[in-house]
């Protein structure tokens, strides 16, 4: 592969080693095919083609924040990341971009908790794309020194990794599943590659995966009242390989809303149908179903 020539100077005598670059080239080629082979979960470097999220600029126009390149599916292919705002949403527009090549961060005020919408598109023609497993990893969730912890609250999620050292607190109620920091951290421990992480940094991403998506909500939270925090967020990592997923079950979906207690308590009821008052029907139903039916618990509905 490296051919080393050598060849005789006009100096009499003289030795020069040159290389030969058309095998030097080659060499440099396949050694980047075989790191790229290795480590499948390099995505190609993000680029911010657009940011006024919440129209706080710095770029006019749509007030969206679009990010290409981002690799994030189970084949590799690069998708568009178009993300939208609440009304709510405050935010610093400067910071909302692409970073460091490997993160999409989002600044957003301490005192506000903001739902963001993130739509997938086809890169190419960029109509919303169904994607069988987009991954996306949120990292540095923490806590601040001024109390209160970030949580990142994420529906329709089919599994998730986290380190086994990991500070995050996971919990899945109503189909709701949130990611919530614990230890404060600083701006100095930032990630700043997806590839040289810290184990502290491991313990405060997490990876999740969705299965045939075009788009979905993040909810970002902050504990308490603060100046400013980040949404810093990636796609597939490491933590894929390194740990067993955590399968959310369809049992934990969405449950039905009811009034006071949801405990059948049994209640018999006589229904008084002729002059005499004797009792012609009677039954015992559930609380639940009584309320439902509250006029004729009170003697003002009739029966037919």
């Amino acid at each position: 592969w490296l051919k080393l020539c050598i060849s005789t100077d006009t100096e009499p005598g003289r030795i020069m080693p040159s290389v030969h670059f058309t095998y030097f080239t080659s060499l440099i080629a396949f050694v980047a095919l075989a790191i790229s082979a290795a480590h499948p979960h390099a995505p190609e470097e993000f680029i911010t083609k657009h940011s006024n999220l919440g129209g706080f600029g710095p770029d006019g126009g749509e007030e969206s924040l679009v990010i290409t390149h981002f690799a994030s599916t189970s084949t590799g292919k690069s998708l568009t990341l178009k993300v939208t705002a609440a009304d709510n949403y405050i935010g610093k527009g400067k910071r909302n971009r692409a970073k460091h090549g490997a993160f999409g961060v989002i600044n957003s005020r301490g005192d506000l908790d903001t739902t963001f919408h993130f739509a997938l598109l086809d890169q190419e023609t960029g109509e919303l794309a169904d994607v069988n497993r987009f991954y996306i990893t949120f990292y540095d969730i923490d806590g601040s020194v001024h109390g209160g912890n970030e949580a990142v609250i994420l529906s329709g999620i089919k599994k998730y990794w986290l380190s086994p050292n990991t500070e995050l607190k996971a919990t899945t109620v109503d189909g709701k599943t949130t990611f919530e920091g614990g230890r404060a951290g600083t701006g100095a421990d930032n990630p700043v590659s997806t590839s040289k992480l810290t184990r502290f940094q491991y313990a405060r991403a997490v990876t999740v995966m969705y299965d045939h998506i075009s788009d979905f909500n993040v909810e970002f939270k902050i504990g308490k009242p603060q100046k400013r925090r980040n949404l810093l967020f990636g796609g597939l990592s490491d933590l894929v390989d390194m740990v067993e997923p955590v399968s959310v079950s369809e049992s934990e979906a969405p449950s039905p809303s009811c009034v006071g207690s949801c405990e059948p308590i049994k209640i018999h009821i006589h229904i008084s149908c002729s002059g005499d008052g004797s009792v012609c029907a009677s039954a015992n139903v559930t609380a639940q179903a009584a309320r439902a039916t509250e006029g004729l618990l009170r003697g003002t509905a009739r029966l037919s």
